[in-house]
């Protein structure tokens, strides 16, 4: 089964971050910053010392069913492991209520020996050199 829903993209930002600035807060500010009330990563690349995530994981069993949710803690990586190479960004920033961003992003990272690792993006993500992500507000 398909859905379409027919949408358009309005204007665009080119974020850059720098060293230590936090990846989630940085898109989330951008967003509220241009009053984006829907927002799609369109596109991001950098480098980080730092990265805090969260996957799914089984949490509960009834019979013969598995239920599925988000770990307790954030999985975090760098900071003595060295730097992490950001391949991508995917996700979502939308305004609920003015001023209370939702947002639902994903990256996926690579070690310095090339292990490509990803999940759901938490604050405590910081930004090695820097990150340029490409956000687009959704009309």
């Amino acid at each position: 089964m398909s859905t379409m829903m027919e949408n358009k993209i309005g204007r665009v930002i080119a974020l850059r971050l720098g060293p230590d600035e936090d990846l989630l807060q940085g898109i989330v500010g951008a967003c509220q910053e241009y009053d984006f009330k829907n927002a799609v990563l369109l596109s991001g690349i950098g480098s980080l010392r730092r990265v805090r995530v969260v996957n799914e994981v089984p949490v509960e069993i009834k019979g013969s069913e598995i239920i599925y949710g988000y770990d307790d803690e954030p999985k975090t990586w760098g900071d003595r492991q060295g730097v992490l190479e950001l391949c991508s960004t995917k996700g979502s920033v939308r305004m609920e209520m003015p001023g209370t961003p939702q947002a639902e992003l994903y990256i996926t990272f690579s070690s310095a020996v090339g292990a490509v690792l990803g999940g759901r993006l938490m604050e405590g993500t910081l930004v090695k050199l820097t990150a340029e992500i490409i956000i687009g507000e959704v009309l």
